[in-house]
Protein backbone atom coordinates (compact mmCIF):
# COMPACT_ATOMS: atom_id res chain seq x y z
CA UNK A 1 0.00 0.00 0.00
CA UNK A 2 2.92 2.37 0.54
CA UNK A 3 3.90 4.61 -2.33
CA UNK A 4 6.78 6.52 -0.73
CA UNK A 5 9.09 8.42 -3.05
CA UNK A 6 6.56 8.20 -5.86
CA UNK A 7 3.90 10.64 -6.84
CA UNK A 8 0.33 9.40 -7.04
CA UNK A 9 0.39 9.53 -10.84
CA UNK A 10 3.24 6.99 -11.00
CA UNK A 11 2.30 4.72 -8.11
CA UNK A 12 0.16 1.64 -8.55
CA UNK A 13 -0.51 1.30 -4.82
CA UNK A 14 -4.23 0.96 -4.03
CA UNK A 15 -4.16 4.19 -2.02
CA UNK A 16 -2.66 6.09 -4.97
CA UNK A 17 -5.36 4.76 -7.29
CA UNK A 18 -8.04 5.89 -4.84
CA UNK A 19 -6.41 9.32 -4.53
CA UNK A 20 -6.23 9.73 -8.32
CA UNK A 21 -9.93 8.95 -8.56
CA UNK A 22 -10.75 11.38 -5.74
CA UNK A 23 -8.68 14.13 -7.37
CA UNK A 24 -10.40 13.58 -10.73
CA UNK A 25 -13.76 13.84 -8.98
CA UNK A 26 -12.74 17.04 -7.18
CA UNK A 27 -11.48 18.62 -10.42
CA UNK A 28 -14.75 17.67 -12.13
CA UNK A 29 -16.60 19.40 -9.25
CA UNK A 30 -14.64 22.61 -9.84
CA UNK A 31 -12.24 22.45 -6.89
CA UNK A 32 -9.06 24.51 -7.18
CA UNK A 33 -5.53 23.15 -6.78
CA UNK A 34 -5.20 24.77 -3.36
CA UNK A 35 -8.50 23.24 -2.21
CA UNK A 36 -7.39 19.79 -3.36
CA UNK A 37 -4.01 20.15 -1.62
CA UNK A 38 -5.73 21.32 1.55
CA UNK A 39 -8.07 18.32 1.43
CA UNK A 40 -5.12 15.95 1.05
CA UNK A 41 -3.12 17.63 3.83
CA UNK A 42 -6.13 17.62 6.17
CA UNK A 43 -6.81 13.96 5.54
CA UNK A 44 -3.26 12.56 5.30
CA UNK A 45 -1.14 15.32 6.97
CA UNK A 46 1.22 17.70 5.21
CA UNK A 47 3.71 14.87 4.59
CA UNK A 48 1.67 13.91 1.52
CA UNK A 49 2.75 17.14 -0.20
CA UNK A 50 6.07 17.26 -2.07
CA UNK A 51 6.86 20.61 -0.46
CA UNK A 52 5.33 20.44 3.02
CA UNK A 53 5.16 23.68 5.00
CA UNK A 54 7.37 24.30 8.00
CA UNK A 55 5.33 23.56 11.11
CA UNK A 56 5.73 21.99 14.53
CA UNK A 57 5.23 18.48 13.09
CA UNK A 58 8.22 18.61 10.78
CA UNK A 59 10.49 21.37 12.07
CA UNK A 60 13.21 18.83 12.90
CA UNK A 61 13.16 17.58 9.30
CA UNK A 62 13.62 21.12 7.99
CA UNK A 63 16.28 22.35 10.41
CA UNK A 64 17.81 19.12 11.77
CA UNK A 65 20.49 18.78 9.07
CA UNK A 66 21.57 22.41 9.53
CA UNK A 67 21.73 22.00 13.31
CA UNK A 68 23.70 18.76 12.87
CA UNK A 69 26.23 20.49 10.59
CA UNK A 70 26.67 23.37 13.04
CA UNK A 71 27.27 20.98 15.96
CA UNK A 72 29.73 18.83 13.97
CA UNK A 73 31.61 21.92 12.75
CA UNK A 74 31.80 23.25 16.30
CA UNK A 75 33.07 19.92 17.67
CA UNK A 76 35.67 19.53 14.92
CA UNK A 77 36.86 23.11 15.38
CA UNK A 78 37.02 22.70 19.16
CA UNK A 79 39.01 19.47 18.87
CA UNK A 80 41.40 21.01 16.32
CA UNK A 81 42.20 24.04 18.51
CA UNK A 82 43.62 21.94 21.35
Amino acid sequence: MVCQNQNIAESEAPLAVDLRNKIKEMIKNGKSESEIKQFMADRYSSFILYDPPVNKQNIVLWFGPLLFMIIITFLLFKKGVR
